[in-house]
């Protein structure tokens, strides 16, 4: 399967676009196309990607009541890429690593389930069911308006909740249709449709599992900056790093087979709050 790779990211993110764009050349053999929010030209002359000039405000960087960022520029560079791209692409938070190239489900829009750790009542309320961190979408689909009209919709709904954020105004447009949802589920927005993956393998926020490892937050906390930095390495070192997964994903196995509400089948009681 062949798609894009993309991604937004200002100074701030320098360093994560730094070794996403490395990582993508090690894995894919492509170059990261990156949403330019503010890079100094400096900095993009020291990455080996292309970029994507894209006018926004600093509204994107502010942190709402629940201590979430709110990120409401994601929807509209997906939508920017939407209607440049001639195949399908993902669209990646830059503090994310490749483990191996993941391969996606037919589906028009692929989005991540929360990861089990995070299926909580708290969770799921606080900032939705999904983890917007990857987002794979077809714009050559046949559903190709269908999908348009979820985009507008969500940044709609950003533009008019200025205390939600981009993870929970998409996670609500989900929670509004009308198919049941778990990881592994297909829901339909009118024809097109979307299928929610499971996080430890997509989108993986404890690293253990995932072709996608995201470090989220390692912007903001030194332990994981410092977690980050080490599995930038690791990642260099393809045998060494797969090992590491193939490992970590047996252990997931047994611990779905000896305790399935904790690690399988958490969501199923938390979910029963918004069916």
């Amino acid at each position: 399967m062949d798609y894009e790779i993309v991604t937004s990211a200002d100074e701030g993110y320098a360093h994560f676009v730094k070794n996403l764009a490395a990582n993508c050349l090690h894995i894919f053999g492509k170059k990261l196309l990156v949403y330019d929010l503010g890079l100094s030209e400096e900095t993009k002359k020291s990455i080996d990607a292309e970029y994507i000039e894209f006018k926004t405000n600093e509204e994107y960087k502010l942190i709402n009541s629940k201590n979430s960022i709110r990120a409401t520029h994601k929807p509209r560079c997906i939508l920017d890429y939407f209607h440049k791209a001639k195949k399908k692409f993902l669209f990646i938070d830059a503090d994310c690593l490749f483990v191996r190239r993941p391969s996606f489900p037919k589906s028009d829009v692929c989005l991540t389930f929360r990861i089990y750790s995070e299926q909580t009542k708290s969770d799921f309320s606080k900032n939705g069911i999904i983890n917007s961190g990857v987002i794979f979408l077809d714009p050559t689909s046949d559903h190709r308006n269908d999908m348009e009209r979820l985009l507008k919709d969500w940044i709609s709904r950003c533009e008019t909740d200025h205390d939600s954020t981009d993870q929970k105004t998409l996670s609500d447009i989900l929670l509004s249709l009308k198919q049941k949802k778990y990881p592994g589920a297909t829901c339909y927005y009118n024809e097109a449709s979307i299928t929610l993956l499971q996080a430890e393998f997509y989108n993986d926020v404890k690293r253990k599992t995932g072709d996608i490892l995201h470090f989220k937050a390692a912007s903001r906390r030194k332990d994981k900056m410092q977690e980050y930095i080490f599995f930038c390495k690791m990642t260099k070192i393809t045998s060494l790093i797969r090992a590491y997964i193939h490992i970590n994903r047996l252990i997931l196995f047994l611990k779905r087979k000896i305790n399935p509400k904790r690690y399988e089948k958490r969501y199923i009681e938390e979910m029963k709050h918004y069916e």
